[in-house]
C-alpha cells in the first residue's frame, strides 16, 4: 500500500457508521418513511383517499418483514388485526370514519 492509502478507507468506514447511527435519524424522517411504507402495503382507501391496510395486506407486510417463523407471526398478527378492526369499527366516529370505512382496514 502507498503511504496514506489505508487512512482514507478507515475514515470512510467511520463516516458510514455515523450515517447509520439510528440516533442521528430525525423523527420526521422516520415518520415519513413509515407513512410511505404503510401506503405501499395499504391496498384500500377511505372515502377521502387515505390509505387503509386490510388483513391480506397486513399479512403480506408481516410475511415480508417477519423474523423467525412467519406462520406463527402472521397468526398472531391476524388475532391482533381482528381485535383492532373491531375496536375501530366500534369507535369509527373517533377515527373520523363511517362504519363501512372502519371495516375496510386499519
Amino acid at each position: 500500500h502507498a503511504e496514506g492509502e489505508g487512512e482514507g478507507e478507515d475514515e470512510g468506514e467511520d463516516n458510514e457508521q455515523e450515517r447509520l447511527d439510528p440516533d442521528s435519524i430525525d423523527d420526521a424522517e422516520i415518520d415519513s418513511f413509515l407513512a410511505a411504507l404503510f401506503a405501499e402495503y395499504a391496498t384500500v382507501k377511505d372515502n377521502r383517499g387515505n390509505p387503509l391496510m386490510n388483513n391480506p395486506a397486513c399479512r403480506r407486510f408481516f410475511r415480508d418483514f417477519a423474523l423467525g417463523d412467519p406462520d406463527s407471526i402472521i397468526t398472531t398478527a391476524d388475532l391482533h388485526y381482528s381485535d383492532e378492526i373491531e375496536r375501530q369499527s366500534d369507535l369509527h366516529f373517533r377515527y373520523d370514519l363511517s362504519s363501512g370505512e372502519a371495516k375496510r382496514g386499519l
